[in-house]
């Protein structure tokens, strides 16, 4: 296996995957898009955001991990569809930016108005962090942990 990094402003895993297809020329995409949906196993994506009180940073972050669906979107050369995948897969796992910035928020560690701010999707945003304000005991809207930011492939 390997792990592969990836810096640039504005990342996302939807854009994460389009830069390594997008190194190649176009009528290699296909055959990449392909070796990629076979080797991908994670991507996980993290926006470091200022804290609540003011005092240093913290990762809100995006995990999906490469099932059967993600891949065949991938080598469909669906890839904008991911999120809406990641969206729905909570049970498998995966979480989205604005899912996390919805804990984040909870958490008291950063603001609603960060939140806002950073959302790719303010409003369902928004709407995540309101349903898990009513139900705040609930075992199912817990986050999983925080991971690093990385790319992992298996050869």
């Amino acid at each position: 296996e390997i792990l592969i990094g990836l810096v640039g402003s504005e990342m996302c895993i939807e854009t994460a995957i389009d830069r390594i297809i997008d190194v190649y020329p176009p009528h290699s995409q296909g055959q990449i898009r392909a070796q990629l949906a076979n080797s991908l196993v994670a991507v996980i994506s993290q926006t470091l955001v200022p804290t609540a009180d003011g005092k240093g940073r913290i990762a809100a972050l995006e995990l999906m991990s490469c099932t059967d669906a993600i891949s065949s979107l991938i080598r469909e050369g669906k890839i904008f569809q991911i999120p809406n995948s990641i969206q729905t897969s909570k049970a498998l796992g995966m979480f989205s930016l604005d899912q996390d910035l919805a804990r984040l928020v909870r958490t008291g560690k950063i603001t609603e108005e960060l939140q806002e701010a950073v959302a790719r999707t303010p409003t369902i945003s928004r709407d995540i962090s309101e349903l898990i304000n009513q139900h705040k005991s609930s075992s199912d809207v817990t986050m999983p942990p925080v991971y690093t930011a990385a790319l992992f492939m298996r050869f």
